[in-house]
């Protein structure tokens, strides 16, 4: 007997177009959040600060690309390496937004947000041309929303992932109107591909690495109507950019322009973009060189998938593989006569055209082999989300701490501080993170970058002594980002062999150093009181330390350190190293004291110990008490305790003082404290 089933048409294209959109918008929306998440948990680089440097600049200097370097005493006008289209952009949306490190690294966000449905739109193009499988555009976008490169790049102020998507764009932009169907289409693509082109050779140096393949599109299309308006507008497009390659290397010429760039041989600089566009900057290339090698074998699928046996003739075959192959050459040519690549992102160019190459192996894999396309997909996604896990917990991923450094500043610096700033061509990167604008009027903060940038060592080091002399305490800041002066190193050993070092903090710098020292400009040991402290005290701890007074400052921020300057003086060489603690208590309304910040150290953290203490000397300690911020707002009375003990034992020296109060349960003179 037969049984009639009932009848199930196929998904109707209005389904399966549904089904395509919200997958679509999924992969957007994932890129999106990945890019977005953490923003703005790393630092800044020198790279990022020059971003906001130009483009807080006026608009003519923006556009000429002129950045004035300064230390603080001297400007050096200089000219950036890269056109002004990215940097008009960020002008635009800091004045209107303002210049978080959010809103400076947004533009690069929803550029590499964008690539997902520019690279489905490009690839859904060339598999209406035969060029690629049915299924690339959504490999393509899956692929593109979990880049590990441009999740590197999408997290910073600089337009490595505005050039990918400008270049795919304007491609896409030119084969449309190479098949127009009617003048006026053909017109508007036209222009719009005038329009977007003319962005794209304004954002990098290395963008009209692109334009001979373009070239050859509008060759291919007019040579099949008029040979002579085909010569003609490839000759008008190599023209416009040969006079937009000598302005920008004319220009450039006398400024340093590449010299920091490197020339590598292709056996070298292959292996590293493919590295790059695949797995990332957050991956030991070393480790996951069989993981490259299987994103250019699918690259190369994807070249060849057109090409295999009983395939239908198809248009622009050759397209893909021009895209990525005819820049790299174009660059080996370029680097024989000047240098001008530095790594991958100077190439970032094609990487959404290698992507789509990868995709097309991949979708070829998956349609002749579902297992094998699975299998193969599901490592590569395997391996970019490891990456992309690398490059959000690991700390050798991570910029270098300068937020952390400008934190723990604004929390320890004291009125009448100097800030010394090495390397001075950080100057604006200091400026953002340290609190060196933001102090009030008349606190007799000052700070200048050494070495100057005019001048020789000796004039670097005059200046430093001059301004260390009329300054109670000196911080400098040492990174080695920026080795670009070879009187960096001289500059930073001059503190250390001319002023007294008592602090040396270090900070995570995942490709250098980053330092914070804290220098006086001579050991605080006097003869006599130097100053007539705020407090006089008379009190002893033990038989050999006398504390002779006590001055509480003021912070110079919310929530900054209190300065505490303790002057102790012994009345006999101390024989152990002694430590001290000073206490901060509040009284809460149950009539207990709470403690609200605390400070125990040997004096200067162990630079100048108690057995160096010799009888009638006075010791100046520069200390302070951390108070949180919202400590402040809570009413008192507070009151200031202050202990000694031995740092062997532990045991607490006898406190003994005349007018004051000593609590002989802790050993500890107890002050009273107003805030």
């Amino acid at each position: 007997m037969n049984v009639m089933l009932p009848y199930k048409p196929p998904w109707s294209r209005t389904a399966r177009l549904r089904l395509t959109r919200s997958l679509l918008l999924f992969l957007i929306l994932i890129a999106f959040a990945r890019l977005a998440f953490r923003l703005d948990a790393k630092s800044l680089w020198w790279d990022e600060s020059l971003s906001l440097q130009r483009a807080e600049s006026g608009w003519s200097a923006l556009i000429a690309g002129h950045i004035g370097l300064t230390d603080g005493s001297n400007i050096i006008p200089t000219l950036d390496q890269h056109p002004f289209a990215f940097f008009a952009l960020l002008g635009v949306l800091i004045r209107i937004a303002g210049s978080s490190e959010f809103v400076l690294r947004f533009p690069s966000v929803m550029a590499a947000t964008l690539l997902v449905p520019m690279c489905w739109t490009l690839a859904r193009c060339l598999v209406r041309q035969r060029a690629l499988p049915a299924t690339t555009p959504m490999v393509a976008a899956l692929l593109a929303a979990i880049n590990p490169f441009y999740l590197w790049y999408g997290q910073e102020a600089r337009m490595y992932t505005l050039v990918p998507l400008l270049a795919l764009c304007s491609t896409y932009l030119l084969l449309r109107w190479a098949e127009a169907g009617s003048p006026r289409a053909a017109y508007l693509w036209l222009l719009s591909y005038a329009v977007v082109a003319a962005l794209l050779f304004s954002t990098h140096f290395l963008a009209l690495l692109i334009l001979p393949v373009q070239v050859i599109v509008v060759f291919d299309r007019r040579a099949r109507r008029n040979i002579r308006l085909a010569a003609l507008a490839v000759v008008t497009m190599g023209a416009l950019g040969t006079i937009w390659v000598a302005l920008n290397y004319l220009s450039r010429q006398g400024q340093g322009w590449g010299s920091n760039f490197t020339a590598l041989r292709l056996a070298v600089l292959i292996p590293d973009l493919v590295n790059a566009f695949s797995l990332g900057l957050s991956v030991d290339a070393r480790t996951v060189r069989w993981l490259d090698l299987l994103f250019a074998g699918l690259a190369l699928l994807g070249f060849l998938w057109c090409r295999r046996p009983g395939h239908q003739r198809a248009e622009r075959t050759w397209l893909l593989p021009l895209l990525v192959i005819v820049p790299i050459l174009e660059l080996e040519v370029v680097q024989r006569l000047q240098p001008v690549y530095m790594n991958a992102r100077h190439m970032s160019l094609i990487s959404g055209a290698f992507l789509l190459a990868v995709s097309g192996g991949l979708a070829w894999l998956w349609e002749e082999r579902r297992w094998a396309g699975a299998g193969v997909g599901a490592v590569l996604l395997v391996a970019s989300v490891y990456s992309s896990i690398n490059y959000y917990a690991l700390p050798v991923y991570d910029k270098d701490d300068i937020r952390g450094l400008g934190q723990y500043l604004r929390q320890q610096i004291q009125p009448g501080d100097l800030v010394l700033l090495n390397p001075p061509e950080m100057m604006r990167l200091w400026r953002y993170y340290l609190p060196l604008d933001a102090a009030p009027t008349g606190s007799g903060i000052e700070y200048q970058g050494v070495p100057l940038l005019v001048g020789s060592m000796a004039d670097s080091a005059d200046r430093m002594q001059a301004l260390s002399s009329r300054h109670r305490r000196t911080w400098v800041v040492n990174s080695g980002m920026v080795p670009l002066n070879a009187l960096l190193e001289p500059a930073r050993e001059w503190p250390i062999s001319h002023l007294f070092q008592v602090k040396q903090v270090p900070f995570h710098s995942s490709t250098s150093f980053l330092e914070l020292r804290l220098f006086l400009p001579q050991p605080p040991v006097f003869q006599k009181l130097p100053a007539a402290p705020q407090r006089p005290l008379d009190a002893m701890f033990g038989l050999d330390v006398r504390l002779a007074g006590i001055d509480i400052g003021e912070p110079l921020f919310a929530g900054g350190a209190v300065p505490v300057t303790l002057y102790w003086q012994p009345l006999a060489p101390p024989k152990q190293r002694l430590k001290y603690i000073l206490r901060l208590s509040r009284r809460k309304p149950d009539g207990q004291w709470q403690d609200v910040a605390i400070t125990e150290r040997e004096p200067y953290d162990g630079a100048l110990p108690t057995t160096t203490w010799q009888t009638g000397q006075t010791i100046v300690e520069y200390s302070e008490l951390e108070i949180p911020a919202h400590a402040g707002a809570t009413p008192g009375p507070y009151r200031l305790t202050v202990q000694m003990y031995d740092a062997a034992t532990g045991q607490k020296l006898p406190a003994n003082a005349s007018g004051i109060e000593v609590n002989h349960g802790d050993e500890s003179l107890v002050l009273s404290y107003a805030k």
